[in-house]
Order: structure tokens, then sequence, then C-alpha cells
């Protein structure tokens, strides 16, 4: 009984080895696609600006690619948005304050408004807008540290409607007694007091979830976002987007509750026209762009689009990037798929850049258009994998975790006979 109770034992832990075993094999990479064919489609990254994970939806996509052997993978930039330059002006602009250089220093100051009135704030904090319309008041007003200075009465109602936006940015701040001209500062005491008696209001932005909604430089709130408590007046508000131009304006809530759409803006993507040429300069009849993409509950995902020479966009689909990498696969293996299966058919219209050249005026906008393309920055795929037949030990080290899995499984089953012999009853 305890022999047979032995071979139990010996049976589970081979049990478990061969399971084991199977899951080494199992996650030995696929050999990638050589099937001789030509290449039909050229692989394209649209590496957006400051977009999330840049690095890692490149990888997963150039891996994918290399899988099926479609070639290097080229990396275009996509131009974002323009640096803000408001925090930049706003130091230069009080530097020019506190050295009562109000000419030039208004100059500045009116400039780094414009830019904030156009972007809604993006780029500057609540306190950095506060200063922003602090010093704009102080160098309309021209306010004097002697107190025999007389303001007049004009440049001083000027100075007091931006003293009221900086109260309106920061409505709790308090200013250092000593830093500023006592006029500047009982004028902004008496903004605060009227910011305080006004009704208040709710401001609701009906932006998308992946969006992020600034009021007055506070802190961003995901969309769709609300406001409660707002002082009726102007109010700056900005919006950042994954894969869409940021968007800002001075918005004016003059009601109890005041709700806005976030108007159509510029898509941060590659143009199908641009990736179309960028795939008659590779020789290939489609492109395959993969632009990283938000994604449901603030995932990120990876847009497919295969775009034919002439511009026309043949299909799409979108893969998530975290999770089963089986599914954006899928994704590039279906696109790929489908543009050989065209690439054996003749197009029915040519590509209109190529219809265009058959005049000297459309050769030369054709030349033009390739020539305005930027040098290709092509991603190498992986190194192609030794063969058996070619070379032995290379393959060997290549498929390692496959020989050690076998390995294992001959010497389990050759353990669990000698285990079995020694255990059998003698006759």
């Amino acid at each position: 009984m305890l022999g047979s109770l032995k071979a139990a034992i010996r049976l589970k832990f081979v049990a478990s080895a061969l399971l084991g075993t199977a899951v080494v094999g199992g996650t030995v990479p696929a050999s990638a696609r050589v099937d001789g064919s030509p290449q039909a489609v050229h692989p394209i990254f649209a590496r957006v600006q400051d977009a999330p994970q840049n690095d890692l939806a490149l990888g997963r996509f150039s891996a994918a690619t290399a899988r099926f052997g479609l070639g290097p993978v080229e990396v275009v930039d996509i131009d974002g948005d323009p640096a803000p330059r408001a925090a930049e002006k706003l130091r230069a602009g009080i530097d020019l304050v506190r050295k009562l250089a109000f000419g030039p220093a208004l100059t500045i100051l009116d400039d780094a408004a414009a830019e904030v009135a156009a972007t809604g704030g993006g780029g500057l904090d609540a306190l950095a807008l506060s200063d922003l319309f602090l010093f704009r008041a102080w160098t309309i007003s021209r306010a004097d540290f002697n107190t025999d200075h007389v303001t007049p009465l004009t440049a001083r109602t000027s100075a007091y409607a931006e003293l009221l936006r900086a109260a309106m940015a920061t409505p709790t701040r308090q200013l250092n007694q000593q830093q500023y001209p006592p006029l500047l500062l009982e004028d902004f005491a008496r903004a605060v007091t009227e910011l305080a008696s006004r009704p208040q209001g709710t401001l609701i932005v009906h932006a998308a979830p992946e969006s992020f909604v600034t009021c007055d430089g506070g802190a961003p709130v995901p969309g769709p976002a609300t406001f409660v408590g707002l002082a009726q007046g102007d109010h700056l508000i900005h919006i950042d987007e994954p894969g869409w131009a940021s968007w800002g304006a001075t918005l004016s809530v003059n009601a109890p509750t005041v709700e806005m759409q976030v108007p159509p803006r510029r898509a941060l993507t590659l143009d199908d026209v641009v990736a179309a040429a960028h795939a008659r300069r590779m020789g290939t009849r489609f492109a395959l762009v993969a632009e990283p993409r938000p994604g449901q509950d603030g995932g990120l995902s990876i847009a497919f689009r295969l775009v034919d020479a002439g511009g026309a966009r043949v299909d799409a689909a979108v893969a998530p990037l975290a999770g089963d990498p089986g599914i954006l696969d899928s994704a590039v293996m279906r696109l790929d798929e489908q543009a050989r299966r065209l690439d054996r058919v003749p197009p029915l219209n040519p590509p209109a850049v190529a219809a265009a050249s058959t005049d000297s005026a459309g050769a030369g906008a054709a030349a033009a258009t390739m020539a305005a393309l930027p040098p290709a920055v092509l991603l190498a795929p992986p190194p192609p994998r030794p063969r058996l037949s070619e070379n032995p030990s290379g393959w060997a080290r290549d498929h390692w975790p496959l020989l050690t899995a076998v390995g294992a499984m001959v010497g389990t089953a050759l353990v669990l006979s000698i285990s079995v012999a020694a255990d059998r009853p003698a006759r």
C-alpha cells in the first residue's frame, strides 16, 4: 500500500510538470510570416506630441508588423499645439513693472493677455493668471508708492477692470502690503468685495470623458465638468484632450446655470493624403497607419487605418494597448490580409497623383509633394530567426524554452518509468 501511495505522488508530480511544460511551450512566440509575396502595405506610426505611452504603442505596433513580415515601421511626428509662451512673457513683464518701465511692460503683458484669451489660460495656474491681470492693472494705472501721486480717473477705471479679473482667479488672495502701491492695494480689496457680493452661477462644460477642463487656472477636472459657486462674470475655460488640439476661450457666466458644448477642433492625426504619399515613396500600394488614441475608461488604444496610394481610406480598426496582445495582432493581420487581396486586383481608378503626372504641371506637383516629405525614419524590425537547416546552434538558442520543455518531458517520463518499475512487486 505504501508503494501505491508513492506511485500516486509521483504521478501527481509528473502531471504538474507536464502542465508547466505545456505553459512554457505555449509562450514561444510565433515565427514571422515569410511567404515571398511582395509587401502590400507600408506601416506608419503617427507619433503625437506628448501622447501618453508613445513608446509602448510604437513597440507593440512594431512587434506586430515584424511578426507578419511587413518590414520596418516609419515614424512620423504629428505637429501638436504650439508651446505656450504666456508664462515666459509674464515673468518678463513683471520684471519690467518692478523697474517701473511701464511702457515696455504693458506691451509684453498685452501679448500674454492675448494668448491667455485665445487659449483660456492654457499653461498658467490661478496665481499666475491673477498676477497677469494684477500687473496689467499696475501698468495701466501707473500707480506709484508715493501717496501724493494722482492717477487719472480713466486709467484707474481701466485698471479696476483688470483687478476684477485678478480677483476672479484668486478670490481669497491677500496682497503683500510692501510689494504693491497703496492705490493698487485699495482697488484690489474693493474688487474682491464686489465679486463676493455678486450672484453665483454654475458652469457645465460638455466635454469628452478623456478630456480635462480647467476654469480660471484651477485644478483640471475630467469631462464632462461642472463648476459651481462661480461669481457671475467672465471666466477662462481651457480644455485638453489626447488626440485633439487644445481649446480655450473666455466665457461669460451671467445666469444661475450656463452650459457649453466644446466646438470641433483640429485632430492631431496624420492626414490620409500624406500617408498615401509616404506609401508611394516606399513603393507600396497601401499605408497602414497606427496612432495612439484614448480608449474606454481612460485607457489607451491604437487606431489603425488602411489608406490606398490615392489617399482614400479603405478600412479601419481599433485595438486596446493593454490586455491581450492578440487583439492588436489580429487587427494588423486583418488589414494586411485585406491589402494583399486588393493588391492582386488592378485598381479601377489609378491614384490621383499618377493621373496628374500625365501633364507637365501635374508631374511637377507630384514631384513637389514627394520632395516635401521629410526623410523617412524607419524602425528596423527584429532580425530574422535562424532556421534549423541553416544554423542548428542558432535555432537551438532561439528555441531554448521549447527544447527545455521537451527535455523536461523526456526526463520526467524516464523517471516515472524507473519509479514504476522499482515499485513493481517481484515475482
